[in-house]
């Protein structure tokens, strides 16, 4: 994605003489990098950079286009990608789209396995060291530990909080990995990029 932005960017600048460009999306900061390292080399070549900042850039809309389909999925991140499949599964037609130049979204970002709220497959499964020593050191959070900052970020005390609870009640490491999936709030998950939820199934990932 950041070799997009390295394409695209610069060409966009030149192109406009503006520093008012699209980001790339993915690319955020990649994209804003790069616009503030044209911004301080104009600076430093005597260029206003208030006005390459300030400079409007039009964008022409493309010629609308018309496609038929069953199901329209937006997004082709983990979730989107997982509800598409899903439908097509079920043998109707799919279009899937996505506004960044590749697929995957936060997904993409992830820098764990995935964990899947699924009994069936997991009964027959054993957790590792390394899970069993993730699970443990979850539930021995503590929650008026500072280092948590719930000060900063109160709405994630009452998720500990609630998913300790539920985790205390089950005595199967498998069944409290599967609880602490089950229990965490939609909200928290959108806002973090946590997890998804697809058929009534929550897939949790790290970031």
């Amino acid at each position: 994605m950041t070799k997009v932005a390295f394409e695209r960017i610069p060409a966009c600048i030149v192109e406009t003489q503006s520093l008012k460009v699209d980001s790339v999306t993915g690319a955020t900061l990649a994209s804003n990098g790069i616009k503030n390292a044209v911004a301080d080399a104009a600076k430093k070549a005597g260029f206003d950079v208030a006005a390459l900042r300030a400079k409007e850039v039009k964008v022409t809309p493309k010629a609308l286009q018309t496609w038929d389909t069953d199901v329209l999925v937006i997004g082709a991140g983990g979730t989107g990608l997982s509800a598409a499949l899903s439908a097509a599964q079920t043998g109707v037609k799919v279009i899937l789209i996505e506004k960044g130049s590749m697929i995957g979204g936060n997904t993409m970002m992830a820098g764990a396995v995935y964990n899947a709220v699924d009994p069936e497959a997991q009964s027959t499964m054993k957790l590792t060291k390394a899970q069993k020593s993730s699970m443990d050191a979850y539930l021995a959070l503590d929650p008026a530990d500072p280092s948590l900052m719930f000060d900063r970020y109160p709405e994630w005390k009452p998720v500990l909080l609630n998913s300790l609870r539920q985790t205390s009640r089950v005595s199967s490491p498998r069944s409290r990995t599967r609880r602490l999936c089950q229990h965490l709030p939609r909200s928290s998950l959108l806002e973090w990029g946590f997890c998804f939820i697809v058929d009534g199934c929550l897939f949790t990932y790290s970031v």
